[in-house]
């Protein structure tokens, strides 16, 4: 996964590895509809990571650029992810979801031009997310503070 993210050394950097987004939680979810004047919706994400070798807790935004077929389901108090699953979409998977209107609804080709990758914050407790976008970025990581998540 760590490949289809810009900005994923700071990940390495501060866990000395890409970390797994087991027992992560989502703090914040933001939803813009343009990214720096420019059209094209994009989804904002405040996790909460626990580096398990060091015990402290790290703040990571990530953005993803051009959402489509968004679905979010159950955030609440808590939202404990499964973890966070990044593939490729491909021809093959759009085949694949094109009728799957939990998904997408019916789309054409063309509506999803551009969408390199399938994201879905998996379900452990709360959230549950799926969507396609153009690109995923890490914007930044910090040591967890209660008022980095306001």
């Amino acid at each position: 996964m760590k490949e289809k993210i810009q900005n994923s050394e700071l990940l390495i950097e501060t866990f000395g590895k890409f970390p797994t987004f087991y027992d992560a939680e989502v703090v914040q979810i933001l939803l813009k509809r343009k990214n720096n004047g420019k059209y094209g919706p994009t989804l904002e994400a405040s996790i909460c990571i626990i580096n398990y070798n060091s015990g402290e807790k790290f703040l990571v935004k990530l953005s993803f650029m051009n959402i489509f077929g968004l679905k979010l389901e159950n955030f609440n108090y808590q939202n404990v992810l499964g973890d966070l699953y990044v593939s490729d979409f491909s021809e093959e998977f759009f085949e694949n979801i094109k009728h799957d209107k939990r998904l997408l609804g019916v789309v054409s080709k063309t509506e999803v031009e551009g969408l390199n990758y399938y994201v879905k914050f998996e379900y452990c407790f709360g959230i549950e997310a799926k969507f396609l976008c153009s690109g995923i970025v890490i914007d930044s990581v910090n040591l967890w503070s209660d008022d980095l998540e306001n």
